[in-house]
């Protein structure tokens, strides 16, 4: 009976923590997200270069024939977007990889004028998001065409 008792205790010892963690998740998880929409709301205002902002200051973002690092370069490089007309996030997986480290990947699409003629530019990205005491700051940005 002991050993019975022991063992459900464990089980349910068990169970509890699992249940904490996917709380936790699914609260970083819609954290991560509503962030991403800040994100998008101030780039589709014209607010190109606040999406800068959303950076850690020792940030790096490589791409295709690019490399910028530290947030004031990024705030930069994206306060050079002209003639853009959306741009939209597409979240594929959240995974938290310490309670203050979060790896995302995702679909970016901006959509902007080449003359009269409305683009996409369609990527996918992994970003590395690290928590710091002013809210989830992306610490690196990867992105391929696709």
């Amino acid at each position: 009976m002991k050993r019975a008792c022991t063992l459900l205790i464990l089980l349910f010892g068990h169970f509890s923590f699992c249940q904490s963690d996917i709380d936790s998740l699914n609260t970083t998880e819609q954290e991560i997200l509503s962030v991403n929409r800040e994100m998008e709301s101030e780039f589709n205002n014209g607010n190109y270069s606040k999406v800068g902002e959303f950076y850690a200051d020792s940030a790096a973002m490589v791409g295709n024939k690019v490399e910028v690092i530290g947030k004031e370069n990024l705030i930069a490089y994206w306060g050079k977007f002209e003639n853009a007309h959306k741009w939209k996030l597409e979240n594929i997986e959240i995974t938290v990889l310490s309670p203050d480290v979060v790896l995302q990947r995702g679909y970016s699409n901006i959509s902007y004028y080449s003359g009269n003629v409305l683009q996409t530019a369609r990527s996918i990205f992994s970003l590395v998001w690290i928590r710091t005491e002013d809210g989830w700051k992306i610490l690196v940005d990867h992105f391929s065409p696709r």
